[in-house]
């Protein structure tokens, strides 16, 4: 009988975890649905709002700055 194990795992561009051998470039965050897992998941969400927010406020502002200049 084969078993499908999903597993997951943070990946970084350069070594950021710490891990048994030290600092590593993988987190392990076993399966989907472990309180690992979840944590990961929402910290992701949570970053990528706030990358949502941020570049919607610089495109008002370059807006903003472009009908300041338009009027004057």
């Amino acid at each position: 009988m084969i078993s499908n194990y999903g597993y997951y795992k943070a990946q970084a561009d350069r070594p950021l975890f710490e891990g048994k051998g030290g600092v590593t470039r993988y987190l392990h965050l076993g399966k989907k649905g472990s309180k690992k897992h979840k944590e990961w998941a929402a910290r992701i969400a949570r970053r990528n709002a706030i990358a949502f927010i941020t570049s919607a406020v610089l495109e008002l502002s370059k807006l903003e700055e472009e009908e300041i200049a338009a009027i004057n």
